[in-house]
């Protein structure tokens, strides 16, 4: 099927691509947004919940439902926030472990998408990507 429209494929497009990504870090039991959130707490450190989905591009109740299940594997923490309606989230060490375990499963999902793009189409791309982004929700 080939629609006439931007909007169809991309969304057919992030499809394929988070199942290219999730079959890659599915060995250690993450999908793709896990990994994700697991580097930007890394990465920021500590972080309200809404602040972590705001800058991962989710909303607060798709953010929590992924929390809750790295929660439970010992992954993150979350503890109340400093108004007690909001919580904070924090990477544990199990979850810095495994992130370091799942970087080159990561890598190599990276590597595919470089090879499918040629030699400057993944910087293009990301370029182009983050200058829309930009734009349209004004990031």
């Amino acid at each position: 099927m080939d629609l006439d429209c931007t909007c169809f494929r991309i969304r057919r497009l992030s499809r394929l691509i988070t199942q290219l990504y999730d079959s890659a870090v599915r060995p250690l039991g993450l999908r793709i947004t896990q990994f994700s959130l697991l580097s930007a707490l890394r990465n920021e450190g500590p972080m309200s919940v809404s602040a972590l989905a705001n800058g991962l591009g989710t909303d607060t109740t798709s953010m929590s439902r992924a929390l809750a299940a790295v929660a439970l594997r010992g992954l993150v923490v979350l503890e109340d926030g400093a108004d007690r309606r909001s919580k904070s989230v924090s990477i544990t060490a199990a979850g810095v472990d495994l992130l370091r375990e799942a970087e080159p499963h990561w890598r190599k999902a990276q590597r595919q998408i470089a090879e499918a793009l040629g030699p400057d189409g993944q910087r293009d791309l990301d370029q182009q990507l983050d200058a829309l982004s930009r734009k349209i929700g004004g990031l």
